[in-house]
């Protein structure tokens, strides 16, 4: 994750599009940390 990364403007479906980053960022995350152990 950079500090320079900004969001992207949200889009007339923003509740979806939040859950669905949410949810990927979960999964990005546990795979990091399954696969780093």
């Amino acid at each position: 994750m950079s500090m320079n990364e900004a969001p992207p403007p949200p889009p007339p479906t923003g509740l979806p599009m939040k859950r669905f980053k949410f949810v990927w960022r979960f999964l990005l995350l546990s795979n990091l940390a399954l696969g780093g152990v």
